[in-house]
């Protein structure tokens, strides 16, 4: 079964996505089809300027954002962790990855 689910952004932004209500993922085909819900949320964040840019070895840029207290209680699964990474493939999907505590 499918949800609509809506992240209401501390500046106003209001997205919509369709999720897969048994994994919790997007459905919605798109720049973050397969991720958590939390994915999106923290790309904008990354889009408004917030984050630390770093590089892989491989050369792939990325965005680390510190986890906070008010991102936990909007995303309980962000429990245990400290920061999330936000990247983007050449073809501009996006993906997260978890950094433990």
């Amino acid at each position: 079964m499918k949800t609509l689910e809506t992240i209401n952004h501390s500046d106003g932004y209001t997205s919509e996505w369709e999720c897969d209500s048994e994994s919790g993922l997007i459905c919605s085909p798109g720049k973050f089809e397969g991720e958590p819900l939390y994915a999106p949320y923290f790309y904008h964040i990354v889009m408004m300027g917030d984050g630390e840019c770093g590089q892989d070895g491989d050369g792939n840029h990325y965005d680390d954002i510190e986890i906070t207290d008010e991102d936990r209680a909007e995303f309980v699964e962000l429990c245990g962790y400290s920061t999330i990474r936000i990247f983007e493939d050449t073809n501009g999907f996006c993906y997260s990855a978890l950094i433990d505590d």
